[in-house]
């Protein structure tokens, strides 16, 4: 007998049929911890399990990310990270068959990350010279939700990649590239586009690795000069 709360034995199955919008009815079958849907004759489909999958490799990628900022790059091994997510080695090489492939997803994962973000930002920027060259200033600084004072997460996987191998910066490489491609489209000077993006990455260098900790004011007086190259480099 099924008992709301409890844990489906995987030799007790529970079937029940569900109607969709276009009419059409599927056996439906819960085995252990996964919902199975039929797509025709005695096929069954499992609906939750990719979720589930995605959710571990999720889980999975915090954790390395947790262990590089905690610890540094040196600690992170295959078996750091899997005690640090709470699961096994195996199950964490079944997802990411090597170091380098674990580092690569999370240089990946940021990248999507950076770049939507950019796309967001982007899309309600009004049109006109300087337009990507304000945005990536407003994502790094602009206040609440700024990219700056989530840098040293967002730094973990690119440190990894580097102790590991550069190659695998590729990601975030090509979103730069598209971001100073975008501010010479826009009109901007090279040399001023250059100016803004050196002036934000040292930055954002000088938050990874402590170098200097600008205060809020800096960070205010910082922004105003920005974006006052960056008018004058549109004009």
């Amino acid at each position: 007998m099924f008992e709301p709360g409890k844990a489906v034995q995987p030799s007790k199955l529970l079937f029940f049929k569900f109607k969709t919008k276009d009419a059409k009815t599927y056996p439906v079958k819960i085995e252990g911890d996964t919902i199975m849907v039929g797509h025709g004759g005695n096929r069954m489909k499992p609906i939750l399990k990719k979720a589930a999958a995605n959710n571990s490799r999720e889980q999975m990628l915090n954790a390395a990310e947790d262990v590089v900022i905690e610890s540094g790059v040196n600690s992170m091994t295959l078996e750091a990270v899997a005690a640090r997510a709470g699961v096994s080695k195996g199950g964490l090489l079944y997802h990411f068959p090597s170091k380098d492939e674990l580092i690569k997803a999370m240089v990946s994962r940021i990248a999507s990350v950076v770049s939507n973000r950019f796309a967001e930002e982007l899309a309600v920027e009004p049109p006109g010279r300087g337009r990507h060259a304000r945005t990536l200033l407003r994502l790094m600084l602009n206040g609440h939700g700024s990219m700056f004072a989530r840098l040293k997460r967002v730094a973990a996987p690119l440190l990894a990649a580097m102790a590991s191998d550069p190659r695998l910066l590729d990601p975030m490489r090509q979103f730069f590239k598209r971001v100073h491609q975008g501010m010479l489209d826009d009109g901007m000077p090279d040399d001023s586009s250059l100016l803004v993006l050196a002036a934000l990455d040292g930055l954002k260098y000088w938050r990874i690795f402590g170098l200097l900790e600008p205060s809020e004011t800096d960070l205010v007086k910082l922004r105003r000069l920005l974006t006052q190259i960056i008018d004058q480099g549109s004009k």
